[in-house]
């Protein structure tokens, strides 16, 4: 399951956003959060305004439905990768 916080303050950056990636664990039935949580990377950036998961769970894409001046209607994607730090890498430019 993915989550957008188009509405997230991150630090100093109002309404920057943010993404949480959860899986489903069915024999405990608990839900736990997948790599870290992907921030927006500036004031208005609202990324997480619209999110989608691959069906594997492995990747996602997310719009930042921004005010700020260079990302309007901005997309990006991730991966995740499951390793020691379980990073989410965000895929392009």
């Amino acid at each position: 399951m993915a989550i957008g916080g188009s509405g997230y303050k991150n630090g100093s950056d109002q309404r920057a956003g943010s993404l949480k990636i959860y899986d489903y664990d069915s024999i405990t039935s608990t839900w736990s959060q997948l790599g870290s949580t992907i921030l927006g990377v500036t004031d208005d950036f609202s990324l997480g305004h619209k999110v989608e998961l691959s069906a594997d769970g492995n990747t996602v894409f997310a719009v930042a439905n921004s005010s700020a001046r260079n990302y309007k209607k901005h997309v990006r994607a991730y991966r995740y990768t499951p390793t020691d730090a379980d990073l989410w890498t965000q895929l392009g430019k």
